[in-house]
């Protein structure tokens, strides 16, 4: 019985690592998704709007995994496999229970747990999900090539913001001068 909470975290960071992936996926083609969309429209600061777009939607996922992560029921049951007949279930059932079945039930569950749990460990662990891995490998390449090989369209909005800089910065120095006029 003392091992589901290590089963629990076990399953855990399984879960965590799966979502991993598909958290390095999903930002990844976020982030291109956006550059070739930016590809098509003057959109100033577009690089930066696709990191920030490309971060959230990681973050996002990543939240959700979460949300999503592998509760005490789970862990139960997966470790409940390696039990014979349902024991640790029936146990955990009768945990409350005063009679001597519940007991005779415990006992059995506890000094079966052991056993059930170097098992537990021993099972087929899906860390790698190759779908994911090679969406991710994508996703990367396709940014990459968006990010090396400008359109058009993105160079004239590095030239905008650009002139957006050189506005702000006159700006300041116009204020700067005029701060200096008015204190004469």
């Amino acid at each position: 019985i003392r091992y589901v909470q290590r089963a629990k975290n076990r399953l855990a960071v399984e879960h965590y690592i799966r979502m991993l992936q598909a958290a390095l996926f999903y930002g990844f083609s976020a982030t291109a998704i956006f550059l070739l969309v930016s590809r098509l429209f003057v959109f100033p600061y577009y690089l930066r709007t696709s990191i920030i777009v490309g971060s959230s939607v990681f973050i996002g996922t990543y939240l959700y995994a979460f949300w999503k992560r592998p509760s005490s029921g789970e862990a139960v049951q997966k470790l409940d496999a390696y039990f014979v007949d349902n024991l640790l279930v029936s146990a955990l059932s009768f945990l409350e229970g005063k009679s001597l079945l519940a007991k005779g039930l415990i006992d059995k569950a506890e000094t079966n747990s052991e056993s059930a749990f170097l098992l537990f460990k021993k099972r087929d662990k899906k860390y790698f999900k190759p779908k994911w891995i090679i969406g991710f490998v994508l996703a990367f390449a396709a940014l990459l090539s968006l990010y090396v090989f400008p359109a058009a369209t993105q160079l004239e909005a590095k030239d905008l913001e650009q002139e957006k800089e050189i506005v702000k910065e006159l700006k300041k120095e116009v204020s700067k001068l005029e701060k200096k006029e008015l204190s004469k």
